[in-house]
């Protein structure tokens, strides 16, 4: 008979809550329970992630193989149009909030442009609020009530509003999956 190997992560999903709908795609708990090195590389999504660390560091590079350099503990990523790669040494734990990109404005505020194509340390994004955060997940075993925690506190942040025009722009060029010329879009909003 084959033994079949341990699983290496435990990983829980939630769809936000109806209060968080447009401004979040999901929140992910993940966990390494297997010791070793894991890479992985993922296409670029449509969604400004936060990852809240409570375990090793993940090595993690934009359109390249990580270095030593590249080590990222709890963080946010802007829009990039290119592969992530990450690696983690089996001791990796983590909740990561994936955010629309209108959801990622109205959280982040105008500091949104300053995530393009970056990855920005949480303590630089959100200051104390964000490393206490950091704290309270760490503290709690159950991805049930950190999920709680996570949505509290993104309701409580989220405040930005984007103008007219450009949630109209992205909501239009959302549900026709970017098939709609910006010229067509441009002349329907008037810029």
């Amino acid at each position: 008979m084959a033994e079949s190997s341990p699983l290496a992560f435990d990983l829980a999903q939630r769809l936000p809550s109806p209060r968080l709908a447009g401004l979040i795609v999901r929140i992910t708990g993940y966990r390494e329970t297997a010791t070793g090195r894991f890479a992985q590389r993922q296409a670029a999504p449509l969604i400004v992630p936060l990852i809240i660390s409570f375990g090793s560091p993940f090595l993690i590079a934009l359109s390249r193989e990580p270095s030593a350099t590249d080590r990222q503990l709890s963080f946010a990523a802007g829009l990039h149009a290119g592969p992530v790669y990450i690696e983690s040494d089996g001791h990796a734990a983590c909740v990561q909030v994936d955010f629309t990109p209108l959801g990622a404005y109205s959280f982040f505020g105008g500091a949104v442009t300053d995530l393009v194509g970056r990855m920005v340390d949480i303590d630089d994004v959100l200051g104390h609020d964000g490393r206490r955060l950091r704290e309270q997940l760490g503290a709690v075993a159950c991805w049930q009530r950190r999920f709680d925690l996570i949505e509290a506190f993104v309701l409580r942040r989220a405040g930005h509003m984007p103008s007219f025009e450009v949630a109209f722009a992205y909501r239009k060029l959302a549900r026709s999956a970017g098939a709609i010329s910006i010229t067509a879009l441009a002349d329907e909003i008037g810029w």
